[in-house]
């Protein structure tokens, strides 16, 4: 099986989507699939290099600086190259709103290479409220006539997929995205009373819930501390943060924005921390909560938050709301750190790279099972300008699922 996988940029300050391509490359590799990267540019600290993915077994493609349209038509360029005459293909497309899932379509089109999109959360009820009307528009005209023709749609929890168009919703897979487990646990040494939040400062992110819980814990007498690890995404909206503790007697010399932190260096700065808060507004699955646990950290999480339910039951968080926020994490102030953090760590383990790997290559299989016991078809090769023509040779039909039939 080879797999070509389609990406935005794998940058450290893009957070989960880069993760999850990194992770899910070497675990598919490690099954014995061929793999191929091609991701488009994108300023700021890449996860991974050529040489790092040659080391890891697999092939990636990283496309120059371009404008958009450039910049698809180079990716299908390199996507054709990937692809030259294998038969058992299909491409993985991380993200929507961009060229991957495009170049996916013209591949279905000309060499019938079926593909599956991971939304990554951009279909969320919440996501969709930033450029509403923008991506309303573009949704309608480009995207759900792509959606509606991948072989499937692949989600990171059961709330993304219960939040996508219900039109998608049968062709929809759930396999999270993994966590790299440390080898031993992340001293916990510190006396300080630290909370985090590990999250890029956007909005969406809510941070200012998490100075609201800072400033409660410090009037009822608590002498706490946050930090907030996370690259500035939205400058204006980190700035009214920073006016605001600034301006704040209980949050002036307690709130540190330590802007991105390097993958490497993330454990050790959340193993100083008692309790993270992830209080977004919508998480498709919540990559920070699982880091936080695999480092023995507990998370206080909105309700928007796709693990909350499965942190609670696990005991490695709370799911809460307004004062109960507070609450949540003055328990965890006053809690037995090792009894917290050895459940966090077993929760942790659940989302190891092995374990999610092994369910993403037999899904991905299973879509190319799928496409073996079709008939064949002619199909079209897609020009420079998007338009389509006959090509001669045949290739197997679709299955009418992908079709959007």
């Amino acid at each position: 099986m080879h797999v070509l996988i389609l990406s935005f940029g794998l940058v450290e300050e893009g957070g989960g989507p880069g993760v999850a391509v990194v992770g899910f490359a070497e675990q598919l590799v490690r099954r014995g699939a061929r793999v191929t990267v091609i991701a488009a540019h994108r300023d700021g600290r890449w996860i991974v290099t050529a040489e790092d993915a040659r080391r890891a077994g697999y092939d990636m493609v990283r496309l120059a600086p371009s404008a958009r349209g450039a910049r698809t038509w180079r990716m299908l360029e390199a996507a054709r190259a990937a692809v030259g005459k294998d038969r058992d293909v299909v491409t993985w497309v991380n993200g929507i709103w961009g060229s991957a899932s495009l170049v996916a379509t013209a591949l279905w089109r000309e060499r019938d290479v079926p593909f599956v999109v991971r939304p990554a959360g951009s279909l969320g009820v919440a996501a969709l409220r930033y450029g509403a009307w923008k991506k309303a528009l573009y949704y309608r005209a480009i995207e759900r006539p792509i959606l509606r023709r991948a072989a499937a749609l692949h989600c990171m929890s059961g709330r993304e997929r219960d939040e996508l168009p219900v039109e998608l919703r049968p062709r929809a897979f759930v396999v999270p995205t993994g966590v790299d487990l440390p080898e031993r646990a992340p001293p916990m040494d510190t006396p300080r009373l630290i909370l985090g939040v590990l999250a890029r400062v956007h909005p969406i992110k809510r941070h200012g819930a998490a100075l609201d819980a800072v400033e409660a814990l410090v009037r009822q007498g608590h002498d706490v501390e946050l930090e907030i690890a996370g690259a500035r995404e939205v400058g204006d909206y980190a700035k009214s943060l920073e006016h605001r503790v600034a301006a704040s007697p209980a949050l002036a010399d307690r709130v540190r924005f330590l802007g991105h932190v390097q993958r490497r260096d993330v454990a050790g700065v959340v193993a100083r921390w008692r309790c993270a808060l992830l209080l977004s507004e919508q998480e498709n699955f919540g990559h920070a909560v699982v880091t936080a646990a695999a480092a023995g950290v507990p998370t206080v999480v909105s309700p928007g938050v796709g693990l909350g339910a499965d942190l609670a039951r696990a005991g490695a968080g709370v799911v809460a709301e307004g004062p109960g926020v507070v609450d949540g994490a003055r328990g965890f102030l006053s809690a037995d750190r090792e009894s917290v953090a050895n459940r966090c760590r077993a929760f942790a383990e659940l989302y190891g790279w092995d374990d999610v790997g092994r369910k993403l290559h037999a899904q991905l299989a299973s879509v190319l099972e799928a496409r073996r016991a079709e008939p064949v078809k002619s199909v079209e090769l897609v020009g420079p300008d998007g338009g389509t023509k006959p090509r001669a040779n045949a290739q197997r039909q679709r299955h009418p699922a992908s079709r959007g039939n």
